[in-house]
């Protein structure tokens, strides 16, 4: 509907108006990721430093003897790296798999019991602190015990660390079969479309996000800058708010291990309410990133939200007989499409990059979801409203 300027109400050109520089944004912003891809080189220094590889595992009995095995398996020299194991109070059969590996492994693994979390602090950053402490290796490499860690994974994410580096994010990926149902190629697709964004900004010189699957970084640098401290209460964030710790303290020395034989593979929520739980926690500690970052999030946020409420009110408007209705519903569908096409070209971007290609069959129907993807679990996880391994949100 072709409506003068003039007759359209000053409310609704404001909301025009913001869509069209949300566009611009968001257009500038994803061409800004898909030149952080292109710039992404794989980075080998041909050394291998001692590492401590680090795991926090509570009740993970269903995934801990596969995550060790995995560990144990590695390319790596078995004098070039150790395995310490945190048994975060686990109530369930994970202290006789750490046993029997131990008895297997004598001088490799070593366990740490802890019988309890003081109050008001992340079990998990609690646990990990702890394991630092003993950690004999130069580098720290982190993972979770419900992942499957690759055969070179350790040396691949080692050899990515140059004099300068202080910190090495890796890539968690889902597993490759999509068969089961709508919901795992979705989650897949939307769970890499964070791996993609993060080795982008990384490469940008602008970490943002990174997964504690697999991290890595100095002990040097985690004792200098205090560990966990100043974010110790929020229940998660022993990834991401150590990532943006790390680009504070000494800038550019951070990168991102693009080498495929560093990809992780981790288990998927299955259950819709399990998903959304995830995301809310992990959109939780979003009050705690620097002010740009916070300032980046927040204009994205806006712009999905106009994404979201721009056709609703379009039809609620038809429903009213309003004039501009049609405008407003037209823009928001056009908002929708043009949001939906360059997002399609930063993941296909990425999932050639990555070899994830066969992911981006779940593109539409995630393009369809991904804003209440996103915004749900944003207010959820702001009003704490989530839970993890029976702790709630501090």
């Amino acid at each position: 509907m072709d409506i003068p300027t003039a007759e359209i109400p000053f409310l609704v050109q404001a909301l025009l108006w913001a869509g069209l520089l949300g566009g611009l944004f968001y257009f500038l912003l994803d061409c800004a990721l898909v030149h952080g891809l292109l710039r992404l080189r794989r980075h080998d220094s041909g050394e291998t430093p001692m590492v401590s590889v680090v795991v926090s595992a509570r009740n993970e009995e269903a995934t801990l003897e596969n995550c060790l095995a995995h560990l144990f398996s590695q390319s790596c020299p078995k004098d070039r790296y150790e395995v310490l194991v945190a048994d975060d109070r686990s109530t369930d059969k994970t202290d006789v798999i750490l046993r029997r590996w131990q008895e297997r492994h004598p001088d490799q693994l070593r366990v740490l019991r802890i019988p309890e979390c003081p109050e008001g602090v992340s079990p998990k950053k609690h646990a990990l602190a702890k394991l630092i402490e003993l950690a004999k290796g130069e580098i720290v490499l982190a993972t979770d015990a419900d992942c499957q860690v690759p055969y070179g994974w350790v040396e691949a994410m080692a050899r990515t660390f140059a004099p300068d580096t202080v910190m090495v994010a890796g890539l968690s990926v889902f597993p490759a079969d999509t068969r089961r149902g709508w919901l795992l190629p979705v989650q897949a697709l939307e769970f890499f479309s964070h791996g993609v964004i993060g080795a982008a900004l990384i490469a940008l010189g602008f970490p943002v996000t990174c997964t504690g699957n697999s991290l890595a970084y100095r002990k040097s640098f985690f004792l200098e800058v205090g560990g966990f401290s100043g974010d110790e209460r929020v229940l998660s964030g022993d990834d991401d708010l150590l990532l943006q710790k790390a680009f504070r303290a000494h800038r550019r020395q951070v990168r991102f291990c693009s080498d495929p034989a560093s990809f992780v593979t981790t288990a998927p929520q299955d259950s819709t309410f399990g998903f959304f739980n995830q995301r809310s926690r992990w959109a939780s500690k979003t009050t705690r990133y620097s002010p740009p970052v916070v300032a980046l999030f927040v204009a994205i946020f806006l712009w999905y939200c106009w994404i979201a409420l721009t056709p609703l009110l379009g039809l609620l408007g038809l429903k009213l007989g309003s004039p501009w209705a049609g405008t407003v519903l037209a823009a928001g569908v056009a908002g929708f499409l043009w949001k939906t096409l360059w997002d399609g070209l930063v993941m296909a971007r990425g999932a050639k990059l990555f070899g994830r290609e066969k992911l981006m069959k779940a593109f539409p129907a995630t393009a369809v979801l991904h804003i209440p993807m996103i915004v749900l679990p944003v207010v959820f996880g702001l009003c704490g409203l989530f839970r993890w391994k029976g702790s709630k949100k501090s």
